[in-house]
């Protein structure tokens, strides 16, 4: 499983650097997450013309808003395999 993960990366890597893009499109959207609340968030999704069913999804919030905090809250939270999806631990 590492080694396709390894082969996933590579292969984004070589379409990255080669602007291999098929697709780009943008957008906003207000989510409410069941521990964070009520998120605003912009979206960028790529998909790569080498691999049509492949997209990246990028979500970002405007720094400073409580979407961001929420954001960032939620990123912290993916990093530590030590907290469930409703934060509390394992």
């Amino acid at each position: 499983m590492l080694h396709e993960a390894a082969d996933h990366v590579e292969r984004f890597r070589q379409w990255w650097a080669a602007h291999d893009v098929a697709v780009r499109d943008t957008g906003a959207r207000h989510l409410r997450h069941p521990v964070v609340g009520d998120l605003h968030l912009d979206w960028n999704a790529v998909t790569w013309a080498a691999d049509p069913g492949l997209q990246t999804v990028v979500w970002t919030a405007e720094p400073g808003t409580p979407s961001h905090d929420g954001l960032r809250l939620l990123a912290s939270w993916a990093a530590d395999p030590g907290h469930s999806i409703s934060g509390g631990s394992v």
